[in-house]
């Protein structure tokens, strides 16, 4: 329990599909064969229920299968399911359990580039991962930028601000703050509609907006869903913006 081996799984495909369990390794671990795929035993997420399906039933090490959990930024100490999923050259990581809900997919784009697509996030208030949304999104955008060759990070930011009613999600004004950039579309419908509202302190990007305390609140109490990206190239506007939120939120933990 707990190694993070390289040892290979095979037959590790789903739905139904006739495939034979992987003979144990010489260290006693055991893959148990599910409808799901295969149980994995010796995953660095021990205190997780790790699943594997490829329904091509191709060949892949434990290594590699916790590599694309650390593409999600779970931290090592959830207890809950993740399932790992191949299709074609596709990776999804679906994630439950302690009060966290998550879907994770890696891919490649018409560039060829390598990208995460952030699908769908939810913690449950009052729950183990309550207030650790930063952190999780943090453990990402370091692992991704250190370790993989992965481009950006796409999402759609869920959400309206108050103004608009109550909503459930509030991913149209913390993904700003944490340093996506909407698309071009997106980009100018926020900027436009700020110096509306604001017109003796126009702003030319939603960057701009998020850094003055008043343009937070009023994206807060204004703002709606929109599409972008995360960029993980070295020294991007992405990464400095998350930089200054890791400083600000530093400054008010002290």
């Amino acid at each position: 329990m707990g190694g993070n081996t390289g040892r290979g799984i095979a037959g590790a495909g789903g739905g139904g599909q006739t495939t034979t369990p992987p003979i144990s390794g010489s260290s006693g671990t055991t893959y148990t064969q599910t409808d799901f795929g295969v149980v994995v035993r010796d995953s660095a997420f021990s205190r997780a229920t790790v699943t594997y399906t490829d329904g091509q039933n191709g060949t892949v090490t434990t290594k590699e299968i916790d590599n694309y959990i650390r593409h999600s930024g779970i931290p090592a100490d959830f207890g809950g399911q993740i399932n790992v999923v191949k299709r074609g050259d596709r990776y999804t990581i679906n994630i439950n359990g302690e009060g966290v809900t998550m879907t994770r997919s890696i891919s490649k784009d018409g560039d060829g580039k390598t990208y995460v697509y952030n699908e769908y996030f939810r913690i449950a208030t009052g729950t183990k991962y309550d207030q650790r949304g930063f952190e999780i999104f943090n453990n990402q955008i370091n692992y991704l930028a250190n370790n993989t060759n992965v481009s950006y990070v796409q999402v759609n930011a869920a959400g309206w601000g108050s103004n608009w009613g109550n909503s459930n999600y509030n991913g149209f004004y913390t993904w700003l703050r944490f340093g996506y950039k909407p698309n071009a579309n997106d980009e100018a419908n926020i900027v436009a509609s700020y110096n509306r509202a604001n017109p003796n302190t126009k702003v030319t990007s939603s960057r701009e907006m998020m850094s003055t305390q008043d343009g937070q609140r009023w994206w807060r109490a204004n703002g709606n869903s929109w599409s972008g990206q995360f960029d993980l190239s070295k020294g991007s506007e992405s990464r400095k913006t998350l930089a200054r939120y890791v400083r600000e939120r530093a400054k008010k933990n002290k």
